[in-house]
């Protein structure tokens, strides 16, 4: 109720009727230029709603918008936060909408160095992957990974390029391909 009464307590009669304006808190919320792929929203839910004019941080409840679990796509998205202040006889709601840029998270794809004698077959070729990328995402970014040489069972002794490579397309992730060596040994 944004009105507060003055009630004369000995006769009960209206003495005076104040109004009571209602505010809208401020909301400061520092978001970074970017994030990575891979990073969780709830890492940067810090907005802290205040009383206009004061830095004193006011008691309530933040929605954000998406969950805090959420990991977004590459690209830019729209994120924003909802404030409900538990004084809601003094302030209202307020809500802030900003705009996010998640980039791609880099990994490098190596091709793992290995050997084999002259006139042997060569071995499996294997890779690793370094820098962050999500489990869930694994099947997807390795299924397009190739790896060969130019050596075969006749190739003459020395050290051979495996190459690796892909055509994963999701851009949530810029790849590095390194080539690995095969060594054919006399």
């Amino acid at each position: 109720n944004p009105f507060s009464l003055l009630v004369n307590e000995a006769t009960p009669r209206v003495v005076a009727v104040f109004a009571q304006k209602i505010q809208e808190p401020t909301i400061e919320w520092n978001i970074p230029e970017f994030i990575t792929y891979g990073t969780t929203l709830s890492e940067i839910f810090t907005a802290k709603g205040s009383s206009p004019g004061s830095s004193d941080e006011l008691d309530g409840k933040y929605t954000y918008i998406p969950g805090g679990d959420e990991i977004l796509s590459a690209g830019t998205h729209k994120i924003r936060v909802r404030f409900v202040p538990t004084d809601v006889v003094s302030y209202k709601a307020a809500e802030v909408e900003k705009s996010l840029v998640v980039k791609s998270s880099t990994v490098r794809v190596i091709a793992q160095d290995v050997s084999r004698g002259y006139g042997a077959q060569n071995p499996e070729f294997t890779y690793k992957i370094e820098g962050f990328y999500l489990e869930s995402d694994l099947a997807g970014l390795t299924g397009t990974f190739v790896l060969s040489t130019s050596a075969n069972q006749e190739s003459v002794a020395g050290q051979y390029e495996i190459e690796v490579t892909g055509n994963y397309a999701a851009g949530d992730y810029e790849i590095d391909y390194v080539a690995g060596k095969l060594t054919v040994a006399k």
